[in-house]
């Protein structure tokens, strides 16, 4: 896209960037918004509304006639929708897992890792096949199907207000083994006598266990989180681990080609980069899920690994050996691929899913605001 801008408007390279760095920016920004619509209302509504804003951002850029407008559309608009989606679909992911909330989070991230692979180069040919705009109006079209997915969505029962409230005693059937046994009967604190499904109660009472409520929290409620100490560690280590991470990906091809290796064998390094990095998401946060390694702890010698590569880097790229730097920033990758997941299993797991909405409208205040710094450090 942003060759293509470039290409459209015959602007310079810091003209056409403003529409990719608003539309990035956004990305987490949005969630100040969307988080607390979620915590307020109900995740289904958000998310749905998100999916349109994508098409809808892109139809207007269409008809962009300056940088300008496409700044707002295809950056604001479009930026908007990707956000609102991408933050909220991970919501209704910690409300049904909870035993294997790593690897369903695993899978879930992996799919931006497949779309790196399958993505640029379908864009470059609507590209050469349809021109800027043309491809703008076929891409608004083909991500309606996000709409159409988001309709699936339905908050778990076990979320919503009034669902599995302290207040009344209703019995439900209890499991023995995993079998239905219609003779004993377990209680289950509801505020109404509406019960819970039988293959969800437990499931539901862990999920729910961590935010010390039961159901989804109200606006006021859900603020709480300021009250959480690992809340702000999460915080932290997550906004530094962002900063750097799109420090390295921004820069590291360039860096590459400053150690003398020719530009295209230095542009191979990043399927390596994502093949590892999809790998590290659907295995190493299983480590956590199983109980072979402390989840914390796994998160920090995730953190490890990558400061350890960033401070190896600079002397293994001095060698001017591709290879070396290849292996490296591979290490470095699988790092970076189960802090991503671990990331969403902790907030889970220390705020609670009744929370999760605001929790990461929260976040995504902070990490967007520092987005418009990157530029400066980058360029120090």
């Amino acid at each position: 896209m942003y060759v293509g801008i470039m290409n459209q408007y015959g602007v310079s390279h810091k003209v056409a960037s403003w529409p990719i760095s608003v539309m990035g920016a956004m990305l987490s920004l949005i969630g100040v918004l969307a988080g607390p619509l979620a915590q307020t209302f109900s995740p289904r509504p958000v998310i749905i509304g998100g999916s349109l804003l994508i098409s809808i951002g892109l139809i207007m850029s269409y008809f962009a006639p300056s940088v300008t407008w496409l700044t707002f559309t295809y950056g604001l608009i479009f930026g908007s929708g990707l956000g609102t989606v991408y933050t909220i679909n991970v919501v209704f992911l910690q409300q049904y897992f909870v035993k294997m909330r790593g690897l369903a989070l695993g899978m879930n991230y992996a799919g931006s890792t497949l779309a790196g692979f399958i993505f640029p180069l379908f864009v470059t040919y609507l590209m050469t096949e349809y021109g800027f705009r043309g491809t703008l109006l076929l891409l608004s079209a083909l991500l309606l199907h996000i709409c159409a997915l988001c309709l699936m969505h339905h908050e778990a029962p076990w979320q919503k207000p009034g669902h599995a409230t302290a207040g009344s005693a209703t019995k439900v059937p209890a499991k023995d083994n995993g079998q239905r046994n219609s003779d004993t009967f377990t209680e289950v604190a509801l505020d109404n006598s509406e019960p819970c499904p039988n293959a969800t109660i437990k499931d539901a009472e862990k999920g729910q266990a961590g935010s010390g409520q039961k159901g989804r929290a109200s606006l006021i409620e859900s603020l709480s989180v300021f009250r959480i100490r690992e809340f702000y560690v999460i915080i932290f280590s997550f906004t530094m681990f962002l900063y750097a991470y799109d420090a390295l990906t921004m820069t590291l091809i360039d860096y590459i080609v400053d150690q003398g290796i020719p530009l295209l064998k230095a542009t191979t390094v990043i399927p390596l980069y994502s093949v590892t990095d999809m790998v590290s998401r659907l295995t190493i946060p299983q480590l956590g899920d199983r109980g072979y390694i402390n989840k914390m702890l796994l998160v920090a010698l995730s953190y490890t690994v990558q400061t350890v590569s960033f401070f190896l880097l600079p002397i293994v790229a001095s060698s001017g050996q591709f290879v070396l730097i290849a292996i490296l920033t591979m290490i470095h990758s699988a790092g970076v691929g189960s802090s991503i997941v671990m990331y969403g299993v902790l907030m889970a797991e220390h705020v609670g899913p009744a929370r999760l909405p605001m929790a990461y409208g929260i976040v995504g205040a902070i990490v967007g605001s520092t987005y418009f710094t990157k530029p400066y450090f980058i360029g120090m």
